[in-house]
């Protein structure tokens, strides 16, 4: 079974940011964490944070780095107490195949583009769905909410749509704040990588290399959380080892990557030739 990969991605816009919370900071840590992206949500735990007083809904627009990619999981870690009450997910493909130009589109969003709650730009968005967030009060303001859903979607952008905050004694500028998101897939094959590889499996195969080659099933996102849904334990069996942010919220960094150390030599006991030995030898490790 392939495991999934951690999907870099940078930001292509927001609405609004503090000083202290810009979006960059997703970002940033999402790049340093193509190998470690537990430690690094830790580092930066301000995350995004909106305007002071900002108006509602608050969006983030997040640009996959490897192009279009097939998303099977989406983890969202919430602030502490700036918490929206929901959050609304589109997946965007790009029409034209070049990156979505703010600049020539600019107009109200302050240098964004185009305004960002509307589809008018070279990128199509389609509503994947909601999750709703609790208001904190149960936990005292003291953890942080993380939210896992499972889709199967294909695109180049991901928006996020966050709705007004809880009201709390402690959000006095009634703000909502983001600490992590992380998104876990495959990069989709190119029209040429598949005629490429088709051509390569009729070689193989001693199949007519000039024959016509059946093409690749264009993939529909009209129902990706129900596929997400339905997959969803095959998913989290090719979660990669140790990059999930379940896996470092609240563990000590050391710990953590004892834990994905051991899992990581159980693997390769199990495809190794002398696999008894060594499992049994990891059991006291466990």
């Amino acid at each position: 079974m392939v495991p999934l990969s951690f999907l870099p991605y940078d930001i292509a816009a927001c609405t609004s940011y503090s000083e202290e919370g810009h979006p960059n900071q997703l970002a940033a840590a999402a790049a340093r964490g193509e190998t470690d992206i537990t430690a690094n949500n830790k580092a930066v735990a301000a995350g995004w944070l909106s305007q002071r007083f900002c108006t509602y809904p608050q969006v983030v627009v997040l640009r996959l780095k490897p192009g279009t990619c097939r998303i099977r999981k989406l983890e969202v870690l919430v602030h502490h107490f700036m918490i929206s009450t929901k959050l609304e997910f589109y997946i965007g493909k790009n029409r034209t195949g070049d990156d979505w130009d703010f600049r020539k589109a600019s107009a109200g969003q302050a240098g964004l583009g185009v305004d960002l709650h509307t589809n008018e730009s070279s990128v199509t968005f389609e509503h994947l769905g909601f999750v709703s967030l609790n208001d904190g009060v149960e936990v005292a303001f003291k953890a942080r909410e993380l939210k896992s859903i499972h889709i199967d979607a294909e695109g180049d952008y991901l928006k996020i749509v966050v709705h007004k905050c809880w009201v709390n004694n402690l959000n006095l500028y009634n703000q909502i704040g983001l600490v992590a998101v992380s998104m876990f897939g495959e990069r989709c094959r190119t029209l040429y990588e598949s005629d490429f590889e088709n051509f390569q499996q009729q070689s193989l195969l001693g199949l007519d290399q000039l024959s016509e080659i059946v093409p690749d099933v264009p993939h529909d996102n009209a129902n990706a959380a129900l596929w997400g849904l339905i997959n969803e334990s095959a998913t989290e069996r090719r979660m990669p080892v140790g990059q999930s942010l379940a896996f470092g919220v609240g563990i000590d960094n050391a710990l953590a990557d004892l834990v994905a150390a051991v899992i990581m030599a159980k693997d390769q006991a199990v495809e190794g030739k002398d696999a008894y030995s060594q499992n049994s030898s990891l059991v006291h490790y466990i």
